[in-house]
């Protein structure tokens, strides 16, 4: 990653007291705890995440991404902080609403977290929710599982997943800590072969080792075979995107932060492989 601190818009800004944090973001006190840094700018909260290798990058990116799988996201910008280069992000939360994480919701219903998985969530939803509203929360994970795969992220972890309440509708608030995927296990593009298998932080059943079915991911072809129709609708919908023109779009060096050469290839290379395997699934 190339960092150019001189495109950056730059503030200096005193931390908000965690009292104030906490009267206007759902957040748990110990998640808070590793995110302490949230700023008043212009009148809007933000959170910062200082960052000055590529995950940072790679947050951008999937950014784009989402746009254009019709998936909703926070939006990050790079900025300097303090003297320190890193994220500014918008709080996304609407006031009034109710917020829960996935950790939160696991010790709520007393769920043991080794059982963290995409069936156990979409399981336990269709217990708890009415029909109409499962329908959606069940397509939106799907949906975000997903571009997980097709983007190899690897940590989406229980307090990366959130759910919104807003009245008596039910739904995934926006995507949000991205930045361990296109490569990174890490903080490198480098960091994983192109051709690696997944190991994400989500396996669809829990206790499922990372494998191939007849040259597919074992998610995958799991998540597949128990909803075929939703899977297969949002797979064309990652088929029809342009990525490389977004890759493209991070090679511009007139930004604060762009690719290398060799990253931007190397991310090519890692999507040109999943499509492989996309294709593989819909041949079956």
């Amino acid at each position: 990653m190339i960092i150019n601190e001189n495109k950056m818009p730059e503030f200096n800004q005193q931390s908000l007291p965690q009292d104030v944090i906490l009267a206007n973001v759902d957040i748990d006190k110990n998640h808070l705890a590793e995110k302490p840094l949230w700023y008043e700018i212009d009148g809007k909260m933000y959170y910062f995440k200082p960052r000055q290798d590529d995950r940072a990058l790679s947050e951008l990116i999937n950014r784009e991404f989402y746009k254009v799988q019709n998936l909703s996201s926070a939006h990050y910008a790079a900025a300097k902080v303090n003297g320190q280069s890193g994220l500014l992000s918008q709080n996304f939360q609407t006031k009034g609403n109710f917020y829960e994480d996935i950790d939160q919701l696991y010790r709520a219903y007393y769920i043991d977290k080794n059982n963290y998985s995409l069936q156990n969530l979409l399981q336990h939803f269709a217990t708890i929710l009415p029909t109409n509203v499962y329908d959606n929360i069940e397509t939106e994970l799907i949906n975000l599982y997903l571009s997980d795969y097709f983007a190899h992220q690897l940590d989406r972890n229980p307090r990366n997943v959130m759910l919104e309440e807003a009245g008596q509708n039910i739904h995934l608030a926006k995507i949000f800590d991205s930045e361990k995927s296109l490569g990174i296990k890490k903080r490198s593009f480098q960091d994983l072969d192109s051709k690696s298998l997944w190991i994400p932080s989500m396996p669809y059943e829990a206790g499922l080792e990372p494998s191939e079915i007849d040259n597919v991911d074992i998610n995958i072809m799991g998540l597949f075979l128990d909803y075929p129709e939703k899977v297969s609708s949002f797979l064309d919908t990652l088929l029809k995107q342009d990525y490389y023109n977004i890759i493209n779009s991070f090679t511009n060096r007139n930004q604060p932060l762009s690719l290398t050469e060799e990253d931007a290839k190397q991310i090519k290379e890692l999507l040109e492989y999943k499509q492989e395997k996309i294709y593989t699934l819909k041949r079956m």
